[in-house]
C-alpha cells in the first residue's frame, strides 16, 4: 500500500512538471529508467529484508505471469515456507501483488527494476543460475518441457520456455 502511494505522489510531481508538454511518448522496450515507480519500488526494496529482497529480485528476472512460493524458492535457492515469508513481507511494503491463489504478480515497472538491480548486485552468473533452477523446477513439474541446463539459455531466449508453473 505504501509504494502505491509515494508511486501516485512521484506521478503527480512528473505530471506537474511536464504540464503542457503534450502526450507522453510510448516507453522503450526497456521501460523508463526513471520512471517515477522505480523511485518508488527503491523505496520500498529498502524496506525489505536482503534475504527477502534478494528472493524477490531472482524471481524478476523473467516476466513469468505470477509466481508461486515454489517458483520464488526456486530462483532464489531456498525453501518454500522461507520463500512463502519473503513474498508477503514483499507484499506488505508493496513490491507485489497478492493473487486470491497464494500466488503473487509484479507490476512491469518494478520487475524491471527488481531484475536489473539483480543483475547490477549479484552478477550475470548468479542470474543466470536462478533462472535456470526455475526452468528445472518447470521440466520436473511439465512433462515435456525442454531440457536448459545452468548456462544454456539460448533455446529459452530463442522462444523454448514460458508459462506460469506451480
Amino acid at each position: 500500500m505504501a509504494l502505491h502511494a509515494e508511486a501516485r505522489l512521484l506521478a503527480v510531481a512528473v505530471a506537474v512538471a511536464v504540464a503542457g508538454a503534450g502526450p507522453a511518448p510510448e516507453p522503450p522496450d526497456g521501460g523508463w529508467p526513471n520512471h517515477p515507480v522505480r523511485a518508488a519500488a527503491q523505496l520500498a526494496s529498502d524496506r525489505l529484508d536482503p534475504r527477502a529482497l534478494r528472493l524477490c529480485r531472482l524471481t524478476a528476472l523473467d516476466s513469468w505471469p505470477s509466481v508461486s512460493a515454489a517458483i520464488a524458492a526456486a530462483a532464489a535457492g531456498a525453501d518454500e515456507t522461507t520463500a512463502a515469508r519473503s513474498l508477503q513481507e514483499a507484499v506488505d511494503v508493496g513490491l507485489l501483488d497478492a493473487l486470491p491463489d497464494r500466488r503473487y504478480r509484479f507490476r512491469p515497472e518494478i520487475r524491471r527494476h527488481l531484475a536489473e538491480s539483480a543483475t547490477a548486485e549479484y552478477g550475470l552468473r548468479a542470474c543466470a543460475d536462478a533462472v535456470d533452477r526455475v526452468l528445472g523446477l518447470a521440466q520436473a513439474r511439465s512433462p515435456g518441457v525442454p531440457d536448459c541446463p545452468a548456462g544454456k539459455l539460448a533455446d529459452r531466449a530463442a522462444g523454448g520456455v514460458s508459462g506460469d508453473f506451480r
